[in-house]
């Protein structure tokens, strides 16, 4: 019997899936603290495993983002759920660093599984003047995933050994894995399932593509958001209690703000692209231009806790809302050429070359108490972005 057929019910499991699978990437974050104390690892160390699972996503992504393409994406995606789920209950099981950082490098393998193929069978799904709002709502599962991973689930494991921080995740994300099995076993039969193309994926008509629409300034764009974006995936937390002297109490307060913004940022921006005749790629210069007038405050200007946690905080929404054009709305453009998945590996994997670049980066900076040279590496990154927008292109989807 065939589930989900529905197209907005798909996008709800599809937003739910991704939600839940953001646990398993925050978490790390949630639980950095007592890894330290526990483990007796050092501030370099916890900044590794951070760069090994971006660096591991990363070149999963392209070769994941190429079979989303070529296979049934839903039995990825049901791989990639229960790799996830294995991944995180074997840290909780695990005794030390050393077992820690292969799992968890795995856990980026299998988290590779979810965004492209997602992205493939939503393209089929929703007609092309859909597909900003669907992209829109598809990028809020990412927030969300932060709101419940921060505010609620660290929380409640605060008192708790660092080990029920990969635990709990673990378990929630083996609810939508059974979903998706679900979906496995009838999908094959299922027209609602079938391609927006039927048209075999070519390797020839990829690069081909990438080279006449000059996307290759668009995996550039990505590689920049990435050491943005995914430097507050990993050291927001450490962020705010060094660099601000702010409290437990007051961190977790403030750490909500950024996927709030994170959120808001992509909903004002989606509604945005959805209304405003702008080529993509300017709409995301603009983007890029805010961030680093942001940075440049946080450089020039005397800010005080509040004002810089407020500057970090639409750094994040930006960035967001930049990786929602980079990473959904762009690729789906292209789903009648049967090439989103692909494009969205390709795009992946250059941001979090970048976040993996960030994440040991700044674990280096942040053993000092200033908040400039972070956010000068943010300026640096925004200005070559915005540059990729702002060049002319023989020939765009936005």
């Amino acid at each position: 019997m065939s589930v989900f057929r529905k197209k907005w019910e798909f996008l709800f499991l599809c937003c739910l899936t991704y939600m839940c699978a953001y646990l398993c990437r925050v978490n790390l974050s949630s639980a950095l603290g007592k890894m330290e104390l526990a483990l007796g690892a050092s501030t370099a160390q916890l900044g590794l495993l951070g760069t090994a699972y971006f660096f591991s996503y990363a070149c999963a992504q392209l070769v994941c983002g190429f079979f989303g393409d070529r296979v049934r994406p839903e039995r990825l995606v049901l791989l990639g759920m229960t790799g996830i789920a294995a991944m995180n209950i074997g840290i909780s099981l695990s005794g030390g660093y050393g077992q820690i950082l292969p799992l968890w490098c795995l856990n980026g393998v299998f988290q590779s599984m979810l965004w492209g193929p997602m992205s493939r069978l939503l393209a089929g799904r929703f007609a092309p003047e859909e597909r900003v709002r669907v992209s829109t709502w598809y990028s809020l599962s990412m927030p969300v995933g932060y709101i419940l991973g921060w505010s609620a689930i660290a929380p409640l494991l605060s008192g708790a050994a660092w080990t029920y921080n990969f635990l709990v995740p673990g378990l929630i994300v083996a609810v939508p894995a059974l979903l998706w099995a679900m979906i496995a076993a009838s999908a094959a039969r299922d027209p609602a399932f079938a391609p927006v193309s039927a048209a075999k994926p070519s390797m020839r008509v990829l690069v081909a593509t990438i080279r006449e629409d000059k996307l290759w300034r668009i995996a550039i764009t990505c590689l920049c958001n990435g050491i943005v974006k995914e430097s507050f995936t990993v050291w927001a937390p450490t962020l705010l209690t060094r660099l601000l002297g702010v409290g437990a109490g007051e961190s977790a307060l403030y750490l909500v703000l950024f996927p709030v913004c994170n959120a808001a940022f992509i909903a004002l921006v989606g509604a945005l692209a959805n209304r405003v005749r702008m080529p993509l790629r300017h709409l995301m210069a603009a983007l890029f231009g805010l961030i680093a007038a942001c940075a440049c405050a946080l450089i020039f200007l005397p800010c005080g806790a509040i004002a810089t946690v407020a500057l970090m905080a639409a750094i994040s929404g930006f960035g967001y809302a930049a990786n929602n054009l980079c990473m959904g709305v762009l690729p789906m453009g292209y789903a009648e050429k049967n090439i989103t998945s692909s494009l969205v590996g390709i795009f992946d994997f250059s941001a979090y070359i970048g976040a993996g670049i960030a994440a040991f980066g700044l674990g280096l900076l942040i053993s000092g108490s200033d908040v400039r040279p972070i956010a000068a590496v943010w300026l640096a990154a925004a200005l070559i972005a915005a540059l990729q927008g702002v060049l002319p292109m023989k020939k765009s989807r936005g």
